[in-house]
Order: structure tokens, then C-alpha cells, then sequence
């Protein structure tokens, strides 16, 4: 990889996470007591210590970068050598080439020093989740719109994936290919926050989509799409959305995720409550396009670990 995609991708992410989380911050906590200094402070250090870390990752893929095209500078001297020795008359060509040879069975390429590309400067901004919490929104599964093989609990909070297709009626609202079930509170203004308990499972997806998303035919969770979702696949693949945005690096696996809402500010983000409420990604700002609803999908129950229901956290007392 050359470093200067690193620096594009990965760095330039996570700076903007972070001066959108903490504008976030500023602008949750004017409604309830001016920010204060402390807010910037903690704002330029966390931008300061990431570019000290890019600084430090970006020299050490550098002097990578410059010993593999020394070492293959020498090399294609070698092979340019042989290449003119072969057009020689043989007799000149046999000349000096135990020489060659001896070099060339000396030379072997030493491998570069392994550099990890995971950023250790996460984006947390301390007391959001708490600010957070207060926007608790009382979220409930609508169990008229669960994929046939979706059990919905009797209080409507749990969703889990059955071994058998119910004998549900195929209403319009039910998603008839994907292991998908929406909340029922529809949602066209305003700041709302839920939390989901994902446990060890290997498979999920969460996030909002829009009301009127096709639910019979075959969907992309993709904004483009009227979805806006994070998922995780294979117990460590974890994505916002489609292909379009890259893998999303999570040092500590979340088994709680925060959903925030803001309609008004074009806001979705989710945040890694396991994690003391590290930021895991924010949907690029747009105007949504109409209501929204809640988005669960716990996917399949594939071995012993993906059988837990997702399981809609209340707020009511701190945890």
C-alpha cells in the first residue's frame, strides 16, 4: 500500500469522526449548559494525538516504502546485467559470471518491518453517551413487518431467528426475502436514542430506513437505498452500509450498540456502548428523504453463537 492511501482512507476518516462528534457534543450540550473550554481542549488533543500517530505510521511506511525500491533497484541492475552479458558472444559472456552468480544467490529480500495500520486514537468524546441517553427513545419491534422466520417477543423489545417458517400473512408491510423487522414508531423530526444488546452473535444489522423501502424484492443496504445500516458479518467483519464504505475497524467488539438519530441535523451515527461509548461511524449528512423507521436484522442462527435474540435495551436506570 503506498502511504499516501493510508493517509486518505483512514486518517482523514477518523478526523472528521472526531470533529463531527464533538460538534455533535457542543451542539447537544448548548440545550443544557453552555460547553465551556473544557469541550475544545478535549477536542484538540484528540486531533493532536491522531496526528502524532500519523505522523509517526506515515514515516515508518515510508522507510519501508524507500528499502523495497532500493532492494529492487539492485535487483533489476542484476537482471539488467544478466539481460547484456546474454547477448554476448559466449565466450565473453561466461566471463566474470561466477561473480554475478555468487551475488545473485546472496541476494534474498528482506522482508519490511510489519506495520499496523489500526488506528489507536478512537473517537470518543467523554459524557455523549450520557448526554445521549436523554434523547431515549421507548423503540418497539413491529411484528407486522418480520420476515416470516423472525420470532417477535410478547413485549415486542427481542427478535430472534427461527428454525421454521411461521404461518404469518403475507400484509404488506412484512419483508417476504430478508431476515429484517422494523420498529413501529415512525420517525419524521426530532433527536432519538436506542441501545441493542447484540451479545456474542456473528451476524447483525442495525440502523433506520426509510418507511416506504421495498420489502418484497430484493434490497442494497445502502442510503441510495433508503437504508441506513451497519452490520456485522462473519463474527469480525464489520461495514456501514455496502461496498461503497470500507470495513470499519472495531479493537473492541461491541456486544451493546448505540443507535442516534438527529432528523433535523441529518445525523445517524453509532457508537460502541461495550467500549465506555467509542464512536463506530456516522453516515455522511443528507436530508432524509420522508420517515424513517427503526432497522433490526439478526440474521441468521448459524452454529452455537448467533442464537441470542437482539434485544432492545431499556434506559430507564443507568446500567
Amino acid at each position: 500500500m503506498r502511504p499516501g492511501s493510508w493517509k486518505l482512507i483512514q486518517v482523514e476518516t477518523r478526523k472528521q469522526s472526531i470533529m463531527w462528534e464533538f460538534e455533535k457534543y457542543r451542539r447537544l450540550l448548548k440545550k443544557k449548559q453552555p460547553p465551556g473550554r473544557r469541550l475544545e481542549v478535549e477536542a484538540a488533543a484528540a486531533l493532536a494525538s491522531l496526528e502524532q500517530e500519523e505522523g509517526e505510521t506515515m514515516q515508518k511506511l515510508e522507510q519501508n516504502h524507500s528499502e523495497l525500491i532500493q532492494q529492487s533497484r539492485v535487483l533489476w541492475r542484476m537482471i539488467a546485467e544478466l539481460e547484456e552479458r546474454s547477448q554476448r558472444p559466449v565466450r565473453w559472456m561466461l566471463q566474470g559470471i561466477q561473480e554475478v552468480l555468487n551475488r545473485s544467490k546472496s541476494w534474498s529480500l528482506r522482508r519490511p518491518e510489519p506495520i499496523s495500520l489500526e488506528l489507536k486514537t478512537d473517537c470518543r468524546v467523554l459524557g455523549l453517551r450520557e448526554i445521549l441517553r436523554t434523547y431515549a427513545a421507548d423503540v418497539r419491534l413491529d411484528p407486522d413487518t418480520a420476515y416470516s422466520r423472525l420470532i417477535v417477543s410478547e413485549d415486542r423489545k427481542c427478535v430472534r431467528y427461527g428454525d421454521t417458517k411461521q404461518k404469518l400473512p403475507d400484509n404488506p408491510e412484512r419483508f417476504y426475502r430478508y431476515n429484517i423487522v422494523l420498529g413501529s414508531q415512525c420517525i419524521s423530526s426530532g433527536r432519538h436514542y436506542w441501545e441493542v444488546e447484540v451479545g456474542d452473535r456473528s451476524e447483525w444489522g442495525l440502523g433506520v430506513c426509510k418507511e416506504n423501502v421495498d420489502r418484497k424484492e430484493v434490497v442494497y443496504l445502502s442510503p441510495h437505498y433508503g437504508f441506513w445500516v451497519i452490520r456485522l458479518r462473519k463474527g469480525n467483519e464489520y461495514r456501514a452500509g455496502t461496498d461503497e464504505y470500507p470495513l470499519l475497524s472495531l479493537p473492541v467488539p461491541p456486544r451493546r450498540v448505540g443507535v442516534f438519530l438527529d432528523y433535523e441535523a441529518h445525523d445517524i451515527s453509532f457508537y460502541n456502548v461495550t467500549d465506555n461509548g467509542s464512536h463506530i461511524f456516522t453516515f455522511p449528512h443528507y436530508p432524509f428523504p420522508g420517515r424513517l423507521l427503526p432497522y433490526f436484522s439478526p440474521c441468521y442462527s448459524i452454529g452455537a453463537n448467533n442464537t441470542a435474540p437482539l434485544a432492545i435495551c431499556s434506559l430507564d436506570r443507568e446500567d
